[in-house]
């Protein structure tokens, strides 16, 4: 009886509650009509409180005779608005003396610039103007975000770019069988780890075409690009985020009627730089000359000099393989939604005839975003984007090295087949005889429903795919040097790269007693990805109209194929905690136990906390704000992991192949000894930083870090009573440690013209602090400059140091280790009179833009710089400055006329003999990387209004746009010769001048 009373009872006081106050709820937005998640809705005068979610709802019980709700959010303004009716939506305006961005966190966080305790940088892609015929944001990004460095490798679309978050955080692979990590960041596309091109350890094969993975998106799908560089930031993605973390988060629709976006843009392409070769009456004055310097009979050198050709022929062999380049790209877009759905569709083309004859490259991307409230309470979000990519691959620069003198066509107009063409190929006759091709087809999908708990408690679940598969295709016809050797050859692979992802978390974000604000997430993630490649080869085509396998005999074919698999368990959290807004702290955590490492050592911890204080909020403060309008500090430390290291680097790799033959069967032989005790490579992060406003109008932030990479992975040499020569290890460690620095102006903020500009500049020591067993890792190659040493830069340059030519005798001589100068070969070439001359990474980098808005009219600029840091050219390079060796097979830069002739000569060439010894890694060939680049200008005109109102249309734009303008380097090119410029990129980086249309309506 008591107890059925004491029910009566809550009733009664939940039915007296319930009737003393009642339900507001809405929606709170910007200026602009964009939804504001986390905003503080507070009912005056009492402890009742909630936040806006992620579509900026909110709904919170106010009680009878409380009359005002408070809306405050950092960056805005704080509104009070009266208590009248159940539906409040509210506007939000920003305030000119607060950080007023917000930021992805990942895992689905949102926070405010200025609630930020960790290192995070985000861009929009206004800023980086997507609508430009270029196939992939990373080639969008450089110069524009302080401590990532961008470099681009080749100017062939749709090829990786190299992209380092403050410095290198794991070693460089020394010998192509080493097991190292991948120093690439994490990519993540809304929630889902995108597949790491990049990463070492991965099967490849002949004609293996890696495929940059962000080619596969649109750029104009992207809202915003957020890096995570500290370990506040980053260590709750744990398992890989010790490079960094860049997510990448796509648009999705907005509310109101249907609206369709159709941008449209075409350019012409040019290379930057074009390598200057000999002419056909240069090339037969130097090949004599080094002929006749030869030790050969006379009759020898008469017959070699008759075989040089003629003069009359001058073949241009880079004009044969190049072409103007040509890209277009159009986008359709549609997006709208009503009270509780939004869609967004959008369809991407772009077509690239590249500068390159037979390179050309062809992509159809397709993304569809829906978010819909299925109840009050629950959410669902489907997001997923669908890209087909057709590359070809002929390779025209690296085909284009033959003399002058030759022709490419017989008397008869047939492709010319002469003895210098029949081990190396007529680059014209491959291109109309041969195919090299490869197809990609990618799927990256996501879907999650988010369900609220109660008023401050939400669940969310997300599962997500990353699927790219790839066909490369080669075909070489026993026309030409490829396939004569063996009467045609075919090869065909086809890789499979599956990644799924599925996380569960609880979301919680309470307000206590109005200055307090708690927010925490938990959550258990699990991912796996698969790789399966499958490779068939033919030779000895009986024709060659049916290109396909299986047409020859069974002797004549192979086929192989190779499968892998891992897959991760993480547990993680976090929590912040916001006092008045002025004090705040972030801790996270993150378990993850991974299957590609042995035994015990796969689970491990990733831990971090910061805590940040505004300062300019104390009311002591107030009399310097005229002039510092905002100042904070902010700290953290935390470790993150690494590993991306293959999948069975710990269990020991085999090399399975028809090199090993036992009673006549195909064998396999060890590789890479197995280590149970194999574990993750973690960094230790730690920042501290300073962010301030002057005058309302120079915002500056200055960051300073140091990040202790410990068991930094490479291979180990060990006895080979083992069986193995080597294995993989926790080797090394080392250290990365920098400033950097991002200033960002409001020069003019009027209502017909403003100018905005940001610099930001970075600089990175990294330093080897330990190897294994305290010994160098070097291979002792002719053609590598590469080598581990304690006390040194990861990417340090070991060469040989050039000391001229003498002027007497004309031969090339060199310092030696101990300070004496020798042109003795038997001395140069040995590894020990090699030393650092150079590390590749910069001492510093960063860049400037500025944009100017002037009425209807817009002009932006972009710059990027590097300053320090080196290249050696590869040793294939070595081939056109090969001093004579080379000259018969190929044609040679111009830099051979500067050579040494007779004695007194003061030349910067050796005497020129078809005997001379190679010398690949020289100071000779190494070359400071010192520059500027003026990256692109872009022009537009927005069509007034009232001149488009009529015809249905709310805006058009039109934009003319240069990339790739121009680039100074410190280390010039002599007039009329090749220098950086010209040597820096087989494959030539393309200048692209490109008319875009953009309408909205």
């Amino acid at each position: 009886m008591k107890k059925t009373f004491l029910i009566v009872v809550c009733i009664f006081c939940v039915f007296i509650a319930n009737a003393q106050s009642h339900i507001v709820e809405g929606v709170v937005s910007d200026e602009s009509g964009e939804t504001l998640p986390g905003v503080t809705v507070l009912v005056k005068g009492s402890q009742i409180g909630t936040t806006t979610d992620i579509d900026g709802k909110y709904k919170i019980r106010v009680p009878i005779g409380s009359k005002i709700i408070v809306f405050s959010f950092i960056g805005m303004q704080t509104q009070e608005v009266k208590a009248v009716g159940n539906i409040i939506n509210v506007v939000l305006h920003m305030s000119s003396k607060m950080l007023d961005e917000v930021v992805i966190t990942g895992y689905g966080g949102i926070k405010s610039k200025e609630s930020l305790v960790g290192s995070i940088e985000q861009i929009n892609t206004t800023e980086l103007n997507v609508e430009r015929p270029i196939e992939s944001i990373d080639k969008m990004i450089g110069g524009k975000i302080a401590g990532v460095f961008v470099e681009e490798n080749t100017g062939d679309p749709g090829a990786p770019v190299s992209i380092r978050i403050r410095g290198q955080s794991s070693l460089t692979q020394i010998g192509s069988n080493a097991v190292v990590a991948s120093s690439e960041p994490l990519y993540v596309l809304d929630g889902v780890p995108l597949y790491d091109v990049s990463a070492p350890n991965e099967t490849s094969f002949l004609g293996d075409v890696k495929v940059n993975p962000l080619a596969l998106i649109n750029p104009e799908d992207i809202e915003t690009i957020s890096v995570l560089k500290d370990a506040s930031a980053s260590a709750i993605y744990g398992a890989n985020a010790s490079n960094g973390v860049i997510i990448i988060t796509t648009k999705k629709g907005v509310k109101g009627k249907t609206k369709f976006t159709y941008s449209s843009n075409f350019g012409f392409q040019q290379p930057v730089a074009k390598f200057k070769y000999l002419n056909s009456e240069q090339y037969i004055e130097l090949a004599s000359e080094a002929i006749n310097n030869s030790d050969l009979s006379a009759q020898n050198k008469l017959d070699e000099i008759a075989a040089l050709g003629s003069p009359d022929i001058n073949t241009d062999w880079f004009d044969l393989v190049s072409q103007t380049g040509i890209v277009a790209k159009n986008s359709l877009t549609f997006s709208g939604g009503g009270d509780k759905h939004t869609y967004r569709f959008s369809v991407n083309y772009l077509n690239n005839k590249s500068i390159g004859i037979g390179n050309n490259m062809e992509r159809i991307t397709a993304s569809l975003k829906v978010n819909s409230d299925l109840s009050d309470k629950l959410k669902w979000d489907y997001s997923v984007t669908v890209s087909s990519l057709d590359k070809d691959n002929f390779g025209s620069f690296e085909s284009i090295k033959f003399k002058p003198t030759l022709s490419p066509y017989q008397e008869d107009g047939s492709f010319s087949f002469e003895p210098d063409f029949r081990f190396l190929v007529n680059p014209l006759a491959a291109l109309a005889q041969n195919e090299a091709w490869n197809k990609t087809f990618y799927v990256n999908a996501n879907t999650g429903l988010q369900y609220q708990i109660i008023q401050d408690l939400r669940a969310e679940i997300k599962f997500g795919v990353d699927y790219n598969s790839s066909q490369n295709y080669v075909f070489y016809s026993k026309q030409n040097a490829l396939g004569a050797n063996r009467n045609g050859y075919i090869s065909r692979a086809n890789r499979h790269n599956m990644k799924w992802i599925a996380y569960g978390q609880l979301v919680y974000n309470k307000i206590i007693a109005t200055d307090h604000q708690i927010n925490a997430t938990a959550g258990y993630q699990m991912e796996n990805r698969s790789i399966n490649v499958l490779r068939g080869t033919n030779s000895n085509l009986p024709f060659e109209k049916l290109r396909e396998l299986g047409i020859s005999e069974k002797d004549d074919a192979s086929i192989n194929s190779t499968n892998s698999s891992n897959g991760t368990i993480s547990y993680f959290g976090r929590l912040g905690y916001n006092y008045r807004s002025k004090y705040f702290a972030s801790f996270s955590f993150r378990n993850d136990r991974a299957s590609v490492f042995g035994g015990d050592q796969q689970a491990d911890n990733f831990l971090s906390a910061g805590v940040s204080w505004i300062i300019s909020k104390e009311n002591w403060f107030e009399k310097f704000t005229n002039v510092v309008s905002y100042l904070k500090i902010r700290t953290s430390y935390g470790s993150t992991g690494n590993s991306r290291i293959g999948s069975y680097a710990a269990l020991g790799l085999y090399t399975y192949s028809n090199r090993f033959i036992y009673d006549g069967l195909i064998g396999a032989q060890p590789s890479t000894g197995p280590n149970p005790y194999l574990t993750w490579e973690k960094n230790y992060k730690f920042n501290i930083a300073l962010d301030l406003k002057l005058f309302d109008k120079v915002s500056i932030t200055l960051e300073r870090y140091v990040n202790n990479v410990k068991g930094a992975i490479s291979n180990l040499d060990i006895p080979m009573i083992s069986g193995f020569s080597s294995v993989p290890v926790n080797v090394a460690d080392m250290r990365n440690s920098g400033w950097e620095m991002s200033i960002s102006t409001t020069l003019i903020d009027k209502k017909d013209f403003s100018w905005h500009t940001n610099f930001n500049i970075s600089s990175n020591k990294n330093m080897v602090t330990k190897l294994g067993n305290d010994m160098p890792q070097v291979i002792e190659s002719s053609y590598s400059s590469l080598g581990l040493f304690v006390g040194e830069d990861v990417s340090m340059i070991r060469a040989l140091r050039f000391a001229g030519v003498d002027s007497e005798t004309g031969l090339a001589q060199y310092i030696l280790a101990d300070g004496s100068i020798s042109s003795e070969y038997s001395e140069v070439k040995k590894y020990e009179n090699r030393v650092a001359v150079g590390k590749s990474s910069p001492d510093f980098f960063g860049g400037l833009s500025t944009t100017i808005d002037y009425k209807q009219f817009s002009i932006s600029t972009s710059i990027s710089y590097e300053w320090g840091g080196y290249k050696m050219m590869p040793y294939n390079s070595f081939d056109l400055n090969s001093d004579g060796r080379q000259i018969l097979l190929f044609n040679q830069s111009v830099n051979q006329l500067d050579r040494w002739q007779q004695p007194g000569d003061i030349a910067t060439v050796p005497k020129l003999n078809i005997n001379n010894n190679p010398i690949y890694n020289t100071t000779r060939n190494l070359f400071d990387k010192t520059n500027i680049r003026i990256r692109n200008i872009s022009m537009s005109y927005r069509i007034p209004q009232q001149l488009i109102k009529k015809y249905g249309l709310t805006q058009v734009t039109i934009t003319v746009n240069i990339d790739n303008i121009w680039t100074w380097y410190k280390d010039k090119s002599a007039p009329g010769r090749n220098g950086i410029a010209e040597l820096l990129y087989t494959y030539p980086i393309p200048r692209t001048y490109s008319l875009g249309l953009k309408v909205n309506f």
